[in-house]
């Protein structure tokens, strides 16, 4: 376990600090959808919610078990939604619009490291609410999909470069809006 946090933190740091190095080595490993989701982004994940479950435990004048849960499940439950409603999304938008083949382990791949900024900054802001300005962090995000596009998808950096900013615009908005859509209307729901 302690291993698969050391690669994720240290995945994380790479995406923030060299995006291009990190892409690289995303595209020349070519693992699949499953060991990426495994190894990745199912672990960060589940240490989000554990983040969401303390930060509510924390945050409460005294500890109510299920409001704690409730913010953990809806932590769970928005991201993981939102994260494969953002890889279908771009599947059939890419392919329609630009004629990018449909290759669902390509854009599991674009998903998974364009979302572990926003993981990482959630953790963060799960665990200490008063630093909930680093959520402005999450555009420097924009130009890590710029970066992943130009590496895995080359086509945008030849024939398709004026595209290339509508295309990172179309990841962004389903990388990072999704889940927080799905956040909202399920506290909605659970109100």
């Amino acid at each position: 376990m302690v291993e698969i946090l050391k690669i994720i933190l240290n995945t994380i740091l790479k995406t923030v600090c060299a995006p291009v190095e990190l892409w690289l080595q995303v595209k020349n490993e070519n693992k699949e959808a499953t060991s990426i989701q495994l190894n990745f982004y199912y672990p960060l994940l589940a240490v989000v919610t554990i983040a969401a479950f303390c930060g509510a435990w924390i945050g409460e004048e005294e500890f109510v078990f299920a409001s704690c849960l409730k913010t953990s499940v809806l932590t769970l439950s928005a991201f993981l939604a939102g994260y494969f409603l953002s890889i279908l999304t771009l599947i059939e938008v890419f392919s329609r619009v630009w004629n990018v083949e449909r290759d669902y382990n390509l854009f599991v791949r674009l998903v998974t490291y364009a979302s572990s900024l926003m993981l990482a900054i959630k953790f963060i802001v799960s665990l200490f609410s008063s630093f909930f300005f680093l959520q402005l962090a999450n555009v420097y995000a924009a130009f890590i999909i710029w970066e992943g596009l130009a590496v895995l998808l080359p086509d945008f950096t030849e024939s398709l470069k004026k595209e290339r900013r509508w295309a990172t615009l179309t990841v962004f908005v389903a990388v990072y809006l999704f889940p927080y859509l799905f956040e909202g209307f399920l506290n909605y729901l659970m109100k």
